[in-house]
């Protein structure tokens, strides 16, 4: 089950959202001051950790300053079109959160996302 909107799975992912904008902010908050340079070797060691999940299936990555969105959404109608199965993680999002995920086309409820 993908979606799943009710009370209780609003109030569920009202707390983890609470939560979540208790820790540091890397996006909004200054970075001034930092002895350590800023990479992508945490984000590398974690996926190590996890066993490399990112070999075990076919990706795109899309990554830059302009059209992410756009071209996420051209690259999923044309899989899907083609009898693919697709999933999308994206950021930020436009009117809720749950659209940063999508599977198939369609956004995650907020009962899977409050999980």
């Amino acid at each position: 089950r993908i979606r799943g909107d009710d009370s209780m799975a609003r109030s569920r992912l009202g707390r983890v959202l609470r939560r979540l904008d208790a820790l540091t902010d890397w996006e909004r908050g200054s970075r001034a001051g930092m002895a350590a340079a800023v990479t992508a070797q945490p984000c590398a060691d974690l996926l190590s950790v996890l066993g490399e999940p990112q070999r075990r299936f076919r990706h795109v990555h899309v990554a830059g300053s302009k059209g992410k969105g756009s071209t996420c959404a051209l690259l999923g109608c044309a899989l899907e079109r083609g009898g693919w199965r697709t999933a999308v993680l994206s950021s930020p999002h436009v009117e809720s959160l749950t659209e940063r995920v999508r599977i198939d086309g369609q956004p995650i409820g907020e009962a899977p996302l409050a999980d």
